[in-house]
């Protein structure tokens, strides 16, 4: 298929890749997905890093997101976003969907090595301090998931992968003065949602 065929139903190839419609999935299109993936492939394994903390499973949820973009290229819609923030809420998700299963996987394993609370006596107070540690941390996460994409993501980039506003900015392709000013907000957000959550968490316990 020529050229102008694939401009015409997928967008040039500057267009795809800085967040234009997707090419078809059709054969004759490869040089464009190439594009796809040369261009935000590095913000998503980044960004996948910065959560898992874990190069080979960043790696996999990298690998993971491209395939369900190329299966399910018809749900990205330009007009509701860019296509690097679509990517990255995406990311995100799979990342949030890896930890917890790792948590599933470590207690499992805590179990099976026989390590549970008839084995060991833990110190109470320690105890105590743990479970305010883990419902905070909870909370955090809870008022970060009722955040728009438009927040969530660069905050996820400032303090789970430690990037200065400038390298977030670089990342999702927004000028630095709107990456600061989405942070700031969804800050605000999250410590009147945080503070909502463990009033209520008080309330119940």
């Amino acid at each position: 298929m020529d050229g102008a065929a694939g401009v015409e139903r997928g967008g040039g190839p500057s267009d795809t890749a800085e967040g234009g419609r997707l090419p078809p999935t059709g054969s004759g299109f490869e040089n464009e997905w190439a594009q796809v993936y040369e261009a935000h492939a590095p913000a998503v394994l980044a960004f996948a890093r910065s959560w898992l903390g874990n190069a080979a499973m960043a790696e996999e949820v990298t690998q993971d997101v491209f395939v369900w973009l190329w299966t399910r290229c018809e749900a990205f819609d330009p007009t509701r976003g860019s296509l690097r923030s679509y990517l990255l809420t995406q990311t995100r998700w799979r990342c949030v969907d890896v930890i917890r299963a790792e948590e599933s996987r470590r207690k499992r394993e805590r179990r099976v090595a026989g390590v549970s609370e008839l084995h060991a006596v833990p110190h109470h107070e320690e105890e105590h301090a743990a479970e305010e540690r883990r419902e905070a941390i909870r909370a955090v996460l809870g008022a970060l998931d009722q955040l728009p994409p438009e927040e969530q993501l660069p905050i996820s980039l400032a303090y789970f992968g430690e990037l200065t506003h400038k390298e977030v900015a670089l990342v999702l392709e927004w000028p630095e003065g709107t990456v600061k000013s989405r942070i700031r907000r969804g800050l605000h957000r999250i410590r009147h949602g945080v503070f909502h959550q463990l009033e209520m968490a008080t309330e119940v316990g």
